[in-house]
């Protein structure tokens, strides 16, 4: 079984779902570190991180990080080699 270094949540807050990853194995601390940054959201779901992803990420004991979406006026593309 492989272990996990952390939680991701999804998060109701007005009228969006943001999306945040805490690099803390123990849901408790995971969800008191996410509501002492995020007090008034509403977690919607939660999902167990594996702890190589918490490594690739470079992410600290107890640190959080939220994951923002751009729109699609500031996508790049991508050009493709012919």
């Amino acid at each position: 079984m492989e272990s996990f270094g952390g939680w991701q949540f999804w998060v109701e807050d007005g009228d969006r779902v943001r999306q945040f990853m805490v690099a803390e194995p123990d849901e408790i601390k995971a969800r008191q570190c996410l509501r002492k940054n995020q007090p008034k959201g509403q977690i919607l779901s939660r999902k167990i991180v594996p702890e190589n992803v918490i490594q690739i990420l470079k992410m600290k004991p107890g640190e959080l990080c939220e994951w923002v979406a751009s729109t699609e006026d500031n996508i790049v593309p991508v050009e493709t080699p012919t």
